[in-house]
């Protein structure tokens, strides 16, 4: 894949951001970095970024148990706020997963 060049960040190494895809967070990771970019948010903290993350992989996770990859620890994640908090559903709305 051809990428436009850029003076702000390594394409080079950014192009191969999806080289090994054995492990599903990368996908949520880069959804909640551009969803943040298109919202014209110009910093996001780890915290936000992680809530994003868990909050787009709610629905798979919860709905359809689905594996994240065999080391990826977001599904753990899912899992675990599910298993303490059992009133929250899968169809849950993303701001309500975010919200606690």
């Amino acid at each position: 894949m051809q990428l436009p060049y850029s003076e702000e960040l390594n394409i080079e190494n950014f192009s191969r951001l999806f080289d090994n895809t054995s492990e599903c967070y990368k996908f949520f990771w880069f959804k909640a970095i551009v969803g943040k970019v298109v919202e014209g948010t110009q910093e996001i903290t780890y915290e936000e970024l992680a809530d994003e993350m868990i909050a787009e992989a709610w629905y798979m996770v919860t709905e359809y148990h689905l594996n994240l990859g065999p080391r990826d620890t977001l599904e753990n994640l899912v899992d675990l706020i599910k298993k303490k908090n059992p009133e929250l559903k899968s169809c849950e709305k993303k701001s309500a997963i975010i919200d606690l």
